[in-house]
């Protein structure tokens, strides 16, 4: 789903009268942007951390600046998405292994689903 904007106080009203995201019409489709928060595979005692520092500094910032709730979010996902391929493709050639599994809630999300790449 791209990122929309939506005036949420209108929208819990529809949401109250049985309506859903799908068929609200008051909301606005924002162009898809591929910018991204940064996030940093860091290697330490033969483990591999993704340093969320960095992101956390960037969106702090976008906060501050009045950036929207809409912007903000993709730029989450598309970094997250950036930051677990890295993290598979190091993982990779420090292991040999091919195959992972994804699993848990954050995975049913399918915007950062659908842009998980798969590693050749």
């Amino acid at each position: 789903m791209p990122a929309s904007k939506v005036d949420w106080s209108d929208y819990n009203k529809h949401k109250a009268q049985g309506g859903t995201f799908k068929d609200y019409k008051n909301k606005e489709y924002l162009p898809f942007d591929d910018s991204a928060y940064e996030f940093r595979v860091i290697e330490s005692q033969g483990d591999l951390i993704l340093d969320w520092v960095p992101m956390i500094r960037q969106l702090v910032y976008d906060i501050k600046s009045k950036r929207s709730i809409s912007q903000v979010s993709q730029k989450f996902h598309n970094g997250l998405s950036r930051g677990l391929t890295l993290w598979a493709e190091i993982a990779r050639k420090n292991t040999g292994l091919t195959d992972i599994v994804l699993s848990g809630g954050v995975f049913m999300n399918i915007y950062l689903l659908t842009r998980l790449k798969k590693v050749p």
